[in-house]
């Protein structure tokens, strides 16, 4: 099933935004949180994302990194552009969050 990003909004908390992917015909909607620490001098930006998301890209580890990269160049006010095809779903192994969401 093919995977597109196809929108990430700043959410009403500060630092996270609400994102919204299509896998297949269905459509699904995150909350994901940027933070950044300071490590040795340098900022270091994480961005994580909500239990549903977990579950349902446990299996697609690929994809959510896809996710989390166009989510960090949103929250480092990079231009990002959307909708954008990140890759194909694997239904090898579907978590079963995605066949109740």
């Amino acid at each position: 099933m093919n995977v597109q990003v196809l929108s990430i909004e700043p959410g009403k908390e500060k630092g996270t935004f609400n994102v919204a992917i299509s896998i297949g015909d269905r459509q699904h909607s995150f909350t994901m949180k940027g933070e950044t620490n300071i490590i040795a001098n340098k900022e270091l930006h994480a961005i994580m994302g909500d239990k549903d998301f977990w579950e349902i890209f446990k299996f697609n580890q690929h994809l959510a990194q896809e996710v989390y990269k166009l989510t960090a160049k949103v929250y480092n006010g990079k231009d990002v552009q959307l909708p954008m095809a990140i890759g194909e779903f694997s239904i090898a192994e579907v978590s079963p969050a995605f066949l109740q969401i």
